[in-house]
């Protein structure tokens, strides 16, 4: 006989069903409120921010965000979510790793962040500087061989600078100052790891004579940019490190820019730019294996490293910008052999002026850019610095008249205790050489143009003066 009462649950069992159940409820009613904002309904949707600015036409509003500066962007963004993704890639394409201008808890907190992959910042950033990993307790960097480090700052060099780098894999450029109490050795490492850095600019600023860089670790880069810059206080580059850097350059068919200015080379002989480039006793064969021709098109050589008796010169013919002391009378035949190669550099940077270069510009057209860094004669005499600039001005600049964009002249301070300045014959041919120029110009009626205002005068050394072409128009009278 079946039992007419039925067992009854107990005050607990009841009420831990009912909890269940209202938890079931509760768990699928926040899944349906989340679905519904993800898809844009529902009552806990953002409200739309209606802004003017926001209503502009895309194309419109990114053209006003870049001539924005970095704090507004930043403010901008910290107020209006929307712009969040849009700023992104201009606020945080390039990033800085810098303990003594942002101290060492704001880098150990973008180092672990970094360290994580995760981060949106590692997804799109393009260049990367490495300025100071150290807080140096004088700020003239006095004791930097006895550095005070930040003990919170040690276990995030150890344990999170290795990673955050690695992951920057989209990083193609590296801007590092270099310094002996740097983890270099694990920062070479990680840097050669990234498979998009074809950008590397080094400058050995602290250091120490018995430590030798690791060049070694960047020999499988494929670089298209290479710089290297030393300090006062060392020398980095001794015929030990010479190989890694041949290698580098070798393993790097598309390097299209080099600057290398040591101040100091150690060896039994004077390092020369061939030595980057050939292998003792196989000149031939090394440029054989470049096709005769490299494909560099930038060059920017300390004095030690020039020589006139070079090989690697002829093979040079993409060469359009170079950036030299030419204040040394051994280098000046380098002039000549351009001449005799019809080598035609559109950008010349140099530290003094010589008639070689003069006669050099007289040889073709195209020119774009010179820069003189200093004014002064190399021998220092007063007559042939106004030989110098007459020359200059009235034969050598009229030659590039039509490509001539930008004419950089600086009056360092002088031991000598010389004055210069832009006299107004100099001032009011280069003014008339940088007048905009017509798209298509009948060349002999560019000589009908009015001459300029001259510039300001130069009284004093220490002082530079810039002068720049304005747009190019289509007519001569607009």
């Amino acid at each position: 006989m079946a039992s007419k009462w039925k067992m009854l649950r107990s005050l607990a069992a009841a009420g831990k069903l009912e909890t269940e159940k209202e938890d079931g409820e509760e768990r699928r009613s926040l899944s349906s409120k989340i679905a519904k904002v993800f898809a844009g309904m529902g009552k806990d949707v953002r409200p739309l921010q209606a802004s003017p600015l926001l209503e502009l036409p895309y194309e419109l509003l990114d053209r006003i965000l870049f001539f924005l500066d970095r704090e507004d962007l930043m403010t901008l963004r910290a107020v209006c979510y929307r712009l969040d993704e849009l700023l992104l890639d201009q606020l945080f394409s390039e990033i800085s790793i810098n303990c003594t201008q942002y101290g060492s808890q704001r880098t150990g907190a973008l180092l672990r962040q970094l360290s994580t992959g995760k981060s949106r910042v590692s997804r799109v950033a393009k260049t990367l500087h490495i300025a100071n990993l150290v807080p140096f307790t004088h700020p003239a960097q006095s004791n930097w061989q006895e550095t005070d480090l930040d003990q919170g700052l040690r276990p995030i060099q150890q344990s999170y600078l290795a990673p955050a780098l690695r992951a920057l894999r989209n990083i193609t450029t590296v801007h590092w100052s270099v310094k002996v109490s740097d983890p270099y050795s694990s920062m070479c490492d990680a840097l050669a790891a990234l498979p998009h850095l074809d950008s590397l600019y080094l400058y050995l600023d602290r250091w120490t004579h018995s430590t030798l860089f690791p060049f070694d670790k960047f020999h499988d880069l494929k670089l298209k940019r290479l710089h290297f810059e030393s300090g006062d206080y060392f020398r980095p580059i001794t015929c030990e490190t010479i190989p890694h850097l041949r290698k580098i350059i070798a393993g790097s068919p598309d390097l299209e820019e080099l600057s290398f200015t040591p101040l100091l080379i150690q060896g039994p002989r004077i390092t020369t730019l061939d030595d980057l480039f050939i292998r003792d006793g196989e000149t031939k064969k090394c440029l054989k294996e470049n096709g005769g021709v490299l494909p560099l098109t930038s060059i920017r050589l300390a004095y030690p490293m020039l020589s006139k008796e070079m090989h690697t010169w002829g093979a040079l013919k993409n060469l359009v910008s170079l950036d030299i002391t030419n204040g040394q009378a051994d280098i000046r035949p380098l002039w000549k052999f351009f001449s005799a190669h019809s080598f035609e550099l559109q950008v010349i940077k140099v530290g003094n002026l010589s008639f070689e270069l003069i006669e050099y510009l007289l040889t073709y057209t195209g020119l774009r850019e010179l820069h003189l860094r200093s004014v002064f004669a190399a021998e220092g005499k007063e007559s042939s610095r106004k030989e110098l600039m007459t020359a200059l001005c009235r034969d050598g600049l009229p030659q590039h008249g039509y490509s001539l964009e930008m004419l950089s002249l600086e009056a360092p301070d002088s031991d000598v205790n010389e004055e210069w300045c832009l006299m107004p014959e100099y001032a009011s041919w280069i003014g008339h050489l940088l007048q905009p120029k017509p798209a298509n110009p009948d060349r002999s009626s560019l000589s009908t143009l009015p001459p300029p205002t001259p510039p300001t005068p130069l009284p004093y050394p220490g002082m530079a003066i810039t002068l720049t072409r304005r747009s190019t128009v289509d007519r001569l009278d607009t």
